[in-house]
């Protein structure tokens, strides 16, 4: 049983314990931007001061800390298993607290099937670090049959910032969309702490998605900076226009717009009194004219056709 499961180094932190002290970490750097700032203190001073109160909680010094987490972003499979039980922790907290998480769940029980679904098949964790080698991160999904002309999509994902510089450079991440007509919509956004982000791009309703990118960016400083940022959680959101139809959706285009077809609206009932006017008779209205359109006046009293008079019925 020892051979079939991979024993943790020596001097490396255990899972268990790990969860425990990046659930510390994380609520004390949420502490360190909440506290209010008195006789000097700054965030960032607030912050290192609370995150060695949360390593001495747990007997851990910042070099067992330091070692212990790049082990963990060596194997990402462990280091994203942590991170959901440590984000389901943080989440039930912040609930027992009535404090809002920004809408996460209303999206977490979607599926791949729907108007709205889920459709998420990429890398379930992304590791950030401010050098050459892991400050640029990308994932890249090919859409299939089930996306529809007018798709709009979103990518969310929760973030967790490990840092002891501050939170001075921000993780920007962007959304690229190539559609099938070979037109490309992008859209770009950034996160400075431990949140829920999401980046959109809505869709003219007669283009159809074909690939859908990502990137996830950190810029690299002039001196060194121990900064991580975990990405997890990532969620691709598709949303299902209905009722896509040239006539029901104004173009973005510079061309002519079309109206919207009013389906409620009932038809005018045909008039049972007046009858068609002789073509010599029918007279133009100048003013619908110049509106590009021409209406026919109902005819004058001497053109309408009398009826024939209804006779009482005879009552008993």
């Amino acid at each position: 049983m020892a051979s079939c499961k991979p024993d943790i180094p020596d001097g490396i932190i255990s899972e268990g314990k790990m969860e425990d002290i990046l659930y510390d970490y994380h609520l004390a750097q949420g502490m360190a931007e909440a506290a209010p700032k008195e006789d000097g203190y700054t965030t960032d001073a607030l912050l290192y001061e609370f995150q060695l109160a949360a390593l001495k909680k747990h007997n851990v010094t910042e070099a067992e800390f330091d070692s212990s987490m790049t082990y963990y972003c060596s194997d990402l499979t462990r280091l994203n298993r942590i991170y959901q039980r440590v984000s389901e922790r943080l989440e039930q907290t912040a609930a027992d607290y009535g404090v809002t998480t920004g809408g996460a769940e209303e999206y977490v029980s979607l599926s791949a099937t729907g108007d709205t679904a889920n459709v998420w098949a990429a890398r379930p964790l992304f590791i950030v670090k401010p050098n050459p080698m892991e400050n640029l991160q990308s994932w890249k999904i090919e859409c299939d049959s089930t996306w529809h002309p007018g798709d709009d999509v979103m990518w969310r994902f929760s973030c967790n910032l490990l840092s002891k510089n501050g939170l001075t450079d921000p993780l920007m991440f962007d959304l690229v969309i190539v559609y099938t007509n070979d037109s490309v919509r992008s859209s770009i956004n950034s996160t400075r702490s431990s949140d829920n982000a999401n980046v959109r791009v809505n869709t003219p309703y007669d283009w159809t998605p074909r690939t859908i990118t990502g990137h996830l960016y950190l810029s690299i400083p002039e001196q060194a900076a121990a900064r991580i940022f975990v990405v997890h959680h990532p969620m691709l959101v598709r949303f299902h226009k209905k009722n896509v139809h040239p006539m029901h959706v104004f173009s973005n285009d510079s061309g002519p717009k079309a109206e919207p077809i009013d389906s409620i609206q009932p038809a005018e009932k045909p008039d049972t009194v007046a009858s068609i006017p002789a073509p010599d008779t029918t007279r133009l209205d100048t003013a619908s004219i110049q509106r590009g359109r021409m209406r026919l006046r109902r005819p004058g009293p001497s053109n309408r056709v009398l009826r024939e008079p209804v006779q009482p019925r005879m009552q008993r």
